[in-house]
């Protein structure tokens, strides 16, 4: 269990409840499969493999599972569904159908269909981090990381959470470690985006693409805007960084594996392992951030 991707919310401390309390919340919010009329559904589950519990504490780090089930109904299906049913009605009736009865054949096509329709499951991981007041969800997209803090919303009863470019000045980030400001600390790889701003916006995309210093600034003195870094932290971690702080393709350092060759027949203290060393890591790189930008 290796975060590919992260998602970060800054929260406020005070707001946490304690550990009994937070596995009491999550136990309660359980997932279940959907039902035959249910499109998504989602629900915690026990982070760890063969565990029952559904917080695992480590320090001041807590590792939470959400199970995410969808049934598969493409659009598609749908639409040539309807357009049978439609051609059906007209040529038996011979009139037009308007757009309400439309619409209502769809939401019947839909009920009728969703049952039978195949289900894809999967499982997310997140954490949080109580003595730096974050939440951190192991998603690719703002989107879907707001539906899964949406649920541990819920659960809690509440939660405030901002994204993590509301508290720190990405942009500006981007911008330094692009003409390599914070040095080995947070180095700039060969792949970026830029952006200029204008009637129209231009974004161009480069990738093993190394740049002199000089090529660096130039392209800033001309406008140009860093949306997107490859970014090298200490050492330890690569990962693209964007300008609304969503962490991406995290590559942890091979070193890191070493540490957990004494567990691999061990699936739970494996995972256990894997998720202490890297939220370790993970914090610590947070940190750096926050301090870069302060």
């Amino acid at each position: 269990m290796w975060f590919k991707n992260l998602v970060i919310f800054p929260i406020k401390t005070d707001q946490l409840v304690d550990d009994t309390t937070l596995e009491q919340a999550l136990a309660e919010h359980e997932f279940q499969p959907c039902s035959q009329q249910q499109q998504v559904s989602l629900g915690f589950c026990p982070p760890l493999p063969g565990g029952d519990a559904f917080c695992f504490n480590q320090g001041h780090n807590t590792l939470m599972a959400i199970k995410r089930q969808e049934r598969l109904l493409p659009s598609s299906v749908i639409s040539e569904a309807l357009a049978e049913k439609v051609e059906q009605i007209e040529q038996k009736e011979s009139r037009k159908v308007g757009r309400n009865e439309r619409q209502t054949l769809k939401d019947e096509i839909t009920f009728e269909l969703l049952p039978r329709a195949f289900t894809r499951t999967q499982q997310h991981w997140l954490y949080i981090n109580r003595d730096a007041g974050y939440v951190i969800i192991g998603v690719g997209s703002a989107s879907r990381a707001d539906e899964l803090l949406s649920l541990l919303r819920e659960a809690l009863g509440t939660l405030p959470a901002v994204p993590l470019a509301s508290k720190l000045n990405i942009a500006n980030l981007l911008t330094e470690t692009f003409v390599g400001e914070h040095g080995e600390l947070l180095a700039a790889g060969d792949e970026f985006e830029l952006r200029q701003t204008g009637e129209t916006d231009t974004i161009t995309r480069h990738k093993n693409h190394e740049l002199s210093l000089d090529e660096c600034k130039q392209l800033l003195a001309d406008d140009w805007q860093v949306s997107k870094l490859l970014c090298n932290w200490r050492d330890r971690i690569q990962f693209i960084l964007d300008k609304d702080g969503l962490i991406k393709r995290i590559k942890f350092s091979e070193t890191l594996f070493d540490d957990n060759d004494d567990y691999q027949d061990d699936d739970t203290m494996a995972a256990a392992t894997d998720f202490t060393l890297q939220a370790e890591q993970i914090n610590y790189l947070l940190q750096d951030l926050s301090d870069l930008v302060a």
